[in-house]
């Protein structure tokens, strides 16, 4: 398995060449934001 990595500035285009990745090879996207959404730790009292 090999993993690609892309990193930096907004609006640099990271998603973009992360989707002609996912076409050109059989692969997978996993954005970091979406995961950082669904596993955040609440921030809240009880």
């Amino acid at each position: 398995m090999t993993i690609i990595w892309i990193d930096g500035i907004f609006g640099s285009g990271k998603t973009a060449v992360a989707n002609a990745v996912v076409k050109i090879k059989n692969s997978y996207l996993l954005e970091f934001d979406d995961l950082q959404e669904k596993y955040k730790p609440n921030s809240f009292l009880i």
